[in-house]
């Protein structure tokens, strides 16, 4: 999917790219969702969430594509990334907030926040925000699978309770 975008390419603005509520939800996965254009790219009210292999901030040809918040989790026991493979993960940029959570026994692994696929710069204001209870940033088990988060003022913003921060 590519949301924010006219037929003929131009930028269509949306509030909400992708809107996932209910039990579960899997946004992303085995076919990537491309999310630019929006006030936030990604909101996941679901229990149970995972939320991987995403891009969001960008055009298809990889031009800046300005959200607000690009993930936004107000869930519980939702996995944002992806606890085995770094090259299914999220990439976030060219936003205010690249990824936010407010639900409790959450984890953020493996993103690539404030670049581009390539590497390139892809600034964010706030790299990850976690104002939840119980959100682990990183993987305790494997350092490797930690967040990449660059070309940001913060990087990463706790302000939630019992937050665990691995290899990030």
């Amino acid at each position: 999917n590519e949301i924010g975008w006219d037929t003929d390419g131009s930028a269509a603005d949306v509030s909400v790219g992708i809107d996932a509520s209910g039990e579960t939800a899997t946004v992303g996965g085995i076919y990537p969702n491309l999310v630019g254009n929006a006030t936030t790219g990604i909101l996941s009210e679901a229990a149970g969430a995972s939320i991987r292999r995403n891009t969001v901030g960008f055009s298809a040809d990889g031009a800046a594509a300005q959200v607000v918040t690009g993930i936004s989790s107000v869930s519980a026991d939702a996995v944002i990334g992806n606890l085995s493979n770094p090259v299914s993960s999220n990439i976030v940029g060219n936003a205010t907030t690249g990824i936010f959570s407010s639900g409790g026994d959450v984890k953020v692994v493996g993103n690539l926040v404030g670049f581009a696929g390539d590497g390139t710069t892809a600034p964010v204001d706030i790299g990850i925000h976690i104002a939840g209870e119980s959100a682990v940033v990183g993987d305790d088990d494997n350092e490797t699978m930690g967040n990449r988060v660059g070309n940001a003022d913060t990087g990463l913003l706790v302000a939630g309770e019992s937050a665990s921060v691995f290899g990030t």
